[in-house]
Parts: structure tokens; sequence; C-alpha cells
């Protein structure tokens, strides 16, 4: 068998696919600086000089660009994967393909998925804590974690956030601190009542174990709308701002 790796764009798993298929391929355009001339192929190039003539080759040493046709190791949905890879090293994944006991170390460069990942909401301009809890959220979500998990982290994300811009004192509750950034104006009206959704479904998730997936789905949609707001956005006219200066 024969397996590769990357992220579904299904479940988000970084489990990597097996492969069950492989199409035809066509020959590519030969990368001279990764794959250079024999000496051979040299000598004959030489020998050619002033007649545009290519060299020719086996087809085990042409560069070939194909198609492989996996399955999520996690969730078992399929993928396509564009490939590049030697012909060599092509006939071997087909042979690892077709004969279920055979493996290989081949490992073609992968240059397309299809469908292809969608990556996580990262901008640079979130703080580096929330950042990394924020992608976790997202993973969980697209693989279908507890909803009750995913709900009480949405409401750590943004009691993270909401430290991180000022809001409240040390020991103030979450709502306070909401209420404390919408008072000094760094956040409008609707985003503090949402807040305060998230805060809710949060706390209720962490005491009683619940929630559904839409609810999931809806809190992290939110609460990646909260962070552009209060992040992203101030981020990037500052960055508009500079260049006009």
């Amino acid at each position: 068998m024969f397996s590769f790796d990357g992220i579904c764009p299904h479940c988000g798993s970084e489990k990597g696919f097996n492969a069950f298929g492989v199409s035809a391929y066509v020959i590519s355009d030969r990368d001279y600086e990764q794959f250079p001339l024999t000496p051979t192929e040299q000598r004959i190039q030489e020998a050619r000089e002033g007649v545009n003539l290519p060299v020719m080759r086996t087809l085990k040493d042409q560069q070939l660009i194909f198609t492989l046709a996996g399955e999520c190791r996690r969730c078992h949905m399929p993928v396509l994967a564009t490939c590049i890879a030697l012909g060599k090293d092509f006939l071997e994944i087909c042979q690892c393909i077709s004969k279920a006991r055979r493996a290989t170390y081949c490992e073609p460069r992968i240059i397309a998925f299809h469908p292809a990942p969608v990556p996580p909401y990262a901008h640079p301009s979130l703080p580096e804590d929330v950042r990394h809890a924020f992608i976790d959220l997202q993973s969980m979500l697209r693989e279908k974690k507890m909803p009750h998990f995913i709900l009480t982290g949405c409401r750590a994300v943004l009691e993270a956030a909401v430290r991180h811009l000022g809001g409240g004192k040390d020991g103030d509750a979450l709502y306070a601190r909401i209420a404390d950034l919408f008072d000094k104006g760094i956040i409008t009206a609707s985003l503090k009542d949402w807040a305060s959704v998230v805060r809710r479904y949060g706390n209720a998730a962490a005491h009683e174990m619940k929630g559904s997936p839409e609810e999931a789905r809806e809190m992290v949609d939110f609460t990646r709308v909260f962070l552009q707001f209060t992040f992203e956005l101030p981020s990037t006219i500052e960055k508009i701002r500079s260049r006009a200066e």
C-alpha cells in the first residue's frame, strides 16, 4: 500500500491518506536545478550544440505529473492530490497501490489537493496565546470534537482576548471586563451583547457539559468576528495610516 501526508479538507486531520488509485501521467518540464543532466546526457547535449533537439530520457528518469486518489485515515473521505515525481518513483508507487503488502519510502512532491484544505484563521495581529488557542478550536470544530469542549474553549479565548485589550482589572468577572471594554469605546454594543452570549454558552458548557454542533460552530464564528474587529481591523488601519504618512 502507499500513503501520503497532508491535512484533510473534510475533517482537518493531519493523519494523512491511504492511496487507492493513481491517474495516468504527463511528462513535466524538467527542473534541471533539482535533477541535473547525467554525465552521458551532458556529453550528448554538448555534441548537439547549436541543434535544437531535446535530450531523450527513459521514462524512469523523466519528471512526471500525476494524481493520487486517497482516503483520509480519520474520516475516510476521499481527496485527490496532484503530484510530481521521477518516473521510477511513479512506477514504484503504482506497484505499491496495486499490491497491499508492498511498501515504499518514495515521497512525491504534492503541488495541490482537491478539495483544497481551508487554513485556520490566525492573523498575525492576534496575541500569541489567543492565536494558538483559536487555531486549536478551529481544528476541534473540523474534527467534530465534543461541542461543550469547543464552547468552553471559545469562552477561554474570549477571556484572554478581553484581558489583552485591557478590559477591567485583575479579579473582575468576565462580564465586568466586557462591559469595561464597551465603556472605553473599544467594542460596539453589538459586540458587547455577542460576547456576553459566548460567555453564557461557555459557562453552561463548563458546568453542564451540554452543547450542540450548531452552537459550537456559531460561537467559533462569532469569536472569529470578535478577534477580527478588535485585533485585525485596528492593525490594518494602523498599517494604512503609516503608509499614508
